[in-house]
């Protein structure tokens, strides 16, 4: 280990009489991997074996539930009976063996228990509703009874071998609820904030001793505006937390009752934008305290814990895209690690697949899946495109043995990725291009042949007789036939990203879903902006969904005129004429007229190549225009098949 590297994070540090070797954690994030009733898989066991391995202090194993009949999601782990201790116990050495110590979070989702799963109506401290759901109050008799479910779960985790529990008190789940006089309003010895979480802490720390370390993870600021637990009021309470027999404090933020972007923030927010909340917390109590939030470099993380802000740093969806994100930060590998991007487009997928990530394909996938196995015949792949698709491609098929030249029309790598989706003026995507600045260290590496600046054609095809042509051409916007769409005031978002077009200061968007990051920038910039969208809503457009709350409040902050169920009619020198859905016109006065529509895939070379080569395939938006984990996954996945 360098430990010179990042010195402050490769200090030890102890919780209670729990040594740990540096200041690097594993967030709990739930991967949704186990059965249906709540037991332990060899999937879930793959993705802690492997984090476990990758020079953490500790791997906080996800959010298990403590009572049987309310679950957070349909594969969620659990840990409320004994049965379950066996393949608790698995998961834990699991974790161990590779040098990490392991710890596992236990929770009850309260009133935010979907009925889907739970086939019952959710329970919290008061009637109230929560996500779109009428909650039931908790009798004494039920409050006794959870506080003896999480009592019974912490012992469990001891005797499974782990070496230490925390208690999830945060993210608007059942000990949050009672916290928040947002959602407490009860009138008995209840109805006092601290009063359920301070009895789960003393019936918790009886059950495991006083040697076993006790920790909880709260949200130092709820964020759901006045009457919620802000940061004074979690100020006031943290103390009595400690006091009860808690080891250490973990700080997020956020309720998924209302302001889930706190808890897991999109690209939008800065890095590190919730420390100063442990910061905080850390002044007014005597243990350790963890942070965490869009904490992606070593050297953020570093500067955190050296100038006081956190003892800890806490990584989560940094630890899916590199399981080996400690080891390399503190041997002093920083340029290798493949850095979340905040895309969440996998890791928020937990409760329809199981987690996922975009940039590290292994993760939630079976062994068989995701292992690359040496080619049984080394073949010549002519990989067509170099943005992100073709990079992974290239990059896992010549893992395989393959020789594959790459062949880029531009004068760089990296497509839209790199051009468009991380080049928004005024709108903070940035760290969308980490992925190409990996990939491309990768390729270098690897030492893959890459042909910028060059255009295939089929005689150049012919001329290197590939076995294989992989086309990772991406995607184009085309124009529909409308009078006046061929204008000198008409671009495209192709133009205004690429090309770096001006627009003039009245401008119509075409497009509310592809549209409206390029809207808010325009907007930012000092134009007045329209968006024109046909369907009944803005900003669905698949790569948006896990940042749209936030896109649509930036939107309606920047005073952005948006008229849905809108449909365009015709082009002119003075603006752009629609049509309502009940058949109105409307003339809006436009400058520029920006088109942001639906792209279709760049795959006019199949056509032209079909009888040149025996075999072709398409990876991203060549295939298919999504987003950037298909880019990836669809060209991991042909990569491992050819």
């Amino acid at each position: 280990m360098n430990s010179t590297a990042f010195p402050h994070l490769s200090q030890p540090i102890s919780l209670g009489r729990l040594r740990l070797n540096n200041r690097l954690f594993v967030a709990p994030m739930v991967h949704n991997l186990a059965t249906e009733s709540g037991d332990v898989t060899e999937r879930l066991i793959d993705v802690y074996r492997k984090k476990g391995r990758g020079g953490w202090a500790l791997v906080m194993v996800e959010a298990t539930h403590v009572s049987q009949e309310y679950s957070q999601f349909n594969r969620m782990l659990g840990i409320y009976s004994d049965r379950q201790i066996a393949g608790l116990t698995e998961l834990a050495e699991a974790i161990q063996e590779g040098g990490a110590r392991a710890g596992i979070q236990i929770m009850h989702p309260g009133g935010l228990a979907p009925v889907m799963w739970n086939q019952q109506q959710p329970v919290a401290p008061s009637r109230m509703e929560m996500a779109g759901v009428e909650t039931r109050a908790l009798s004494i008799s039920e409050i006794e009874r959870i506080i003896d479910d999480f009592a019974r779960a912490a012992l469990r985790a001891r005797m499974a071998g782990f070496d230490m529990v925390q208690i999830h008190g945060a993210h608007g789940f059942l000990i949050h609820q009672f916290l928040s006089p947002f959602c407490n309003k009860r009138d008995d010895q209840y109805g006092e904030p601290q009063a359920f979480a301070l009895e789960i802490i003393r019936r918790v720390r009886e059950a495991v001793g006083p040697r076993f370390p006790v920790t909880m993870r709260i949200s130092g600021e709820e964020y759901m505006g006045e009457g919620d637990a802000d940061l004074a009021h979690m100020k006031r309470l943290a103390p009595l937390l400690v006091e009860a027999g808690l080891d250490c404090l973990d700080v997020s933020a956020g309720s998924t009752g209302g302001s889930v972007d706190w808890i897991q923030q999109p690209i939008y927010f800065p890095r590190g934008c919730i420390v100063h909340l442990a910061e905080a917390i850390k002044g007014v109590v005597n243990v350790p305290v963890v942070t965490a939030g869009r904490i992606n470099d070593p050297k953020l993380a570093d500067n955190i814990v050296s100038r006081g802000k956190a003892d800890i740093v806490s990584i989560g969806r940094g630890a899916l895209a590199d399981p080996d994100f400690a080891r390399k930060c503190l041997e002093g590998r920083k340029k290798e690690i493949r850095r979340c991007t905040a895309c969440a487009l996998g890791c928020l997928r937990v409760g329809m697949t199981g987690t996922l990530c975009t940039l590290n394909y292994e993760v939630g996938r079976w062994r068989s899946e995701y292992e690359i196995v040496h080619a049984a015949r080394s073949k010549k792949i002519m990989v067509i495109g170099g943005g992100v698709g073709g990079m992974e491609v290239s990059r896992v098929a010549t893992l395989r043995g393959h020789h594959v030249l790459l062949y880029e029309k531009g004068e760089a790598l990296g497509g839209r990725v790199r051009s468009m989706a991380s080049a928004i003026p005024r709108v903070q995507t940035s760290d969308l291009r980490l992925c190409v600045g990996w990939l491309k260290r990768q390729m270098e590496n690897l030492e893959i042949p890459v042909m910028l600046g060059t255009e295939v054609t089929p005689s150049l095809v012919e001329k290197e007789r590939p076995d294989i042509v992989v086309l990772a051409t991406g995607s184009v916007i085309r124009l529909p036939e409308i009078p006046g769409v061929h204008q000198e005031n008409v671009m495209t978002i192709d133009d205004y990203l690429i090309d770096g077009k001006e627009t003039g200061e009245r401008v119509v968007i075409i497009g509310g879903q592809h549209g409206s990051e390029v809207a808010l920038s325009l907007a930012r910039r000092g134009k007045r902006v329209t968006i024109m969208e046909e369907r009944g809503a803005i900003a669905l457009a698949p790569y948006l969904l896990a940042r749209r709350g936030a896109l649509l409040r930036y939107i309606s902050e920047a005073g952005i005129e948006v008229l849905t169920r809108t449909g365009l009619k015709e082009i002119d020198q003075e603006g752009v004429i629609v049509v309502d859905g009940e058949g109105n016109e409307r003339s809006i006065e436009a400058d520029s007229v920006l088109f942001a529509l639906d792209r279709s895939p760049d795959d006019a070379l199949e056509e032209m190549l079909k009888d040149r080569v025996k075999e072709i395939h398409k990876v991203g938006d060549c295939h298919r225009p999504l987003h950037t984990l298909h880019a990836f996954h669809s060209a991991n996945r042909i990569a491992r098949l050819i």
